[in-house]
C-alpha cells in the first residue's frame, strides 16, 4: 500500500505542502500575529489604566461634591434653626406685650365700669 497515505504520515504531507505552498511566509506571518497581539495586550492594558483612573477621579470629583453639598445643607439648616428661635423670641415677646396691653385695656375699663357705677 504504497504511494496511499495513512494517518501517521497524513499531518506531516500537510505540514510539507504547507511549506511548499507557504515557505517562509507562515513564519512573517506568525511574528505579524505575535506582534498584533501584543499590541492589543498593550492597548488593553493601557485602556484599563486609563478607565481605572478616571473611575478614582470620578470617585473622588463626588466625593468632594458629596461634602460641599453636605456642609451647605448643614450651614442651612443651621441658619434655619437660628431664625425659628428668632422668631419664636419675638412671638414670646409680642405675645408678653400683648398680654401687658390687653391686662392695661381690661383694667382701665373696669376703672370706667366702676366710674360710671358710681
Amino acid at each position: 500500500m504504497e504511494g496511499q497515505p495513512t494517518e501517521n504520515n497524513q499531518p506531516s504531507e500537510l505540514n510539507t505542502i504547507r511549506d511548499i505552498l507557504m515557505g517562509n511566509h507562515i513564519e512573517q506571518y506568525s511574528n505579524n500575529f505575535n506582534e498584533i497581539a501584543d499590541k492589543f495586550k498593550e492597548s488593553e492594558a493601557n485602556t484599563n489604566n486609563k478607565l481605572n483612573d478616571l473611575e478614582n477621579k470620578i470617585n473622588d470629583h463626588f466625593a468632594k461634591l458629596e461634602k460641599a453639598i453636605d456642609d451647605r445643607l448643614t450651614r442651612l439648616e443651621n441658619l434655619l434653626t437660628e431664625q425659628v428661635n428668632h422668631l419664636n423670641h419675638r412671638i414670646n415677646k409680642v405675645s408678653t406685650t400683648d398680654k401687658v396691653d390687653l391686662g392695661k385695656m381690661l383694667a382701665e375699663m373696669s376703672q370706667k365700669l366702676i366710674q360710671n357705677d358710681d
